[in-house]
Formats: C-alpha cells, structure tokens, sequence
C-alpha cells in the first residue's frame, strides 16, 4: 500500500490592500507552512507570478507546473507541485473553465479566466490524475458549469484520480455536488480522522465559517487522515490549507 499526501493551499495574491498581510509580509510564513505540511503532491490557487517564482526557489524540493489565467506567465496561477523523489511526472497541461477550454477565455458569468492544471504520474509504479483549480467568486453558473467540465474533459475514472483547490461554495452546492455525483469523494467526509475545523477561508481574522477547499478522492483510495491545518496569526494566508493522508 502506498502511503501519499495531498494538499490544497489558497495563497492569496499580492495586493498592497492587504496592509501587513500583503505577501512581502508573510511569504516566509508561507514556505514554512508548507514545508511542515510536506505534501507529495499540492495544488496551490491565487500566485502572481512572482509569488510563484518565490515558492519555486523557496521550496526546491518540488517541480512545479503551471500558467498563468491570462495564458503563458500572465496573471494568477494554480501551480501544481510534486515531490521529485516520490513522484514520476509523465504529463502535465492546463485548460481553462469556459466553453472554450483550449484558450485563454472567460466562461458564462465569471469575473476572470479561471484555470485548471493538470499532472498523469506514477506513485510507485501506480498511475495517477492530479488535477488542481480555482473555481469563479462571482459567477454561481460558472462555477457549476466549470466543475461539469472537468469530469466531461478530464476526469475519466480510467486511473486513480484527485481534485484539489480553491472551489469558492459550500459542500451542498451544485459545484460540489456535480463532483460527487462522478464518483468523487471529498476526503474530508472520507477520512477515518478528522482533524481542524469545518471552515477553512477566514479573511485574516482567524474565524473561518466558509468551507470552500477542498480535497477530492476516487474510491481507489482510503483517507486515513483529513485536517484543515490552522496557524497561529500573524496569519500566513487568508485561507487555511487543507491536507489528505491517502492509501492505494
């Protein structure tokens, strides 16, 4: 049985409206946040690219793989990582949430081009699908139409398969929702233990009443362990990460 640990992390982008939460003030909180969850494989939601060339040179014991939602590096990113010991990359690509998924485009009523990234890899010798997004904060439809769309593009149920990210509604909702009914977990409910709160984005002040991120899980694995890993403030982000202990 393989033993593998996934994350997802809302970053938050670098505005100088944060005051002292903007990114020159915590970036470090950031790395050494993620350095103690030490996931396998993450998926992390809302880099500039300057912020993701910090978590590139800041934890090195990654590759990483991501575009920018403007296309090439423009924009905020949904970058993947993945442990190079561990894990054995055979492809990775990005599409966005739209009715025109190959190019850089805005579907039904989003704000901004949203992006999905993707990596097929074998965990000791056993395939695969990674897939790491950020859902629309404004648009109800595209949200729901976008997670349509990744179980129509790429969720084929023909390897073991996982979803992470930032999903912007709540577990009833018709994003959600549209993902369990293909078949998808979340690994939250799946988990034999259950660790941190319920909520997970908390705007800075600690108090998370809003699960919106998520881990989902095909029935190929067991989630031995869930937690929504929180910090101490000053705050490393406005969301707090979510992390999954799985088995094969």
């Amino acid at each position: 049985m393989t033993d593998l640990r996934v994350a997802s992390f809302n970053c938050r982008y670098d505005t100088e409206y944060d005051g002292p939460d903007a990114w020159p003030n915590r970036r470090e909180r950031v790395v050494d946040l993620l350095g103690d969850i030490d996931a396998d494989i993450l998926g992390v939601q809302e880099a500039t690219p300057h912020q993701f060339a910090y978590l590139r040179e800041h934890l090195p014991g990654y590759d990483w793989f991501g575009v920018g939602r403007q296309g090439a590096d423009e924009g905020e990113h949904v970058p993947v990582a993945y442990r190079r010991d561990l894990v054995d990359p055979i492809d990775t690509g990005a599409f966005w949430l739209s009715p025109t998924p190959g190019e850089v485009s805005v579907g039904w009523d989003a704000a901004y081009p949203r992006v999905a990234t993707w990596l097929d890899a074998e965990v000791d010798g056993q395939p695969l699908r990674f897939l790491a997004t950020h859902l629309d904060h404004e648009g109800a439809e595209a949200r729901y139409q976008s997670s349509r769309l990744l179980h129509e593009r790429f969720l084929t149920g023909e390897v073991p398969e996982l979803v992470v990210g930032d999903f912007n509604a709540t577990p009833q909702s018709r994003p959600v929702t549209a993902l369990t009914d293909a078949g998808l977990r979340p690994a939250r409910e799946a988990a034999e233990t259950v660790a941190g709160p319920h909520g997970t984005f908390h705007r800075f002040d600690g108090h998370a009443d809003d699960r919106i991120d998520y881990v989902f899980a095909s029935d190929e694995f067991a989630v031995d362990r869930f937690e929504t890993v929180v910090s101490s403030a000053p705050y490393p982000s406005d969301h707090w990460p979510v992390v999954a202990d799985l088995r094969f």
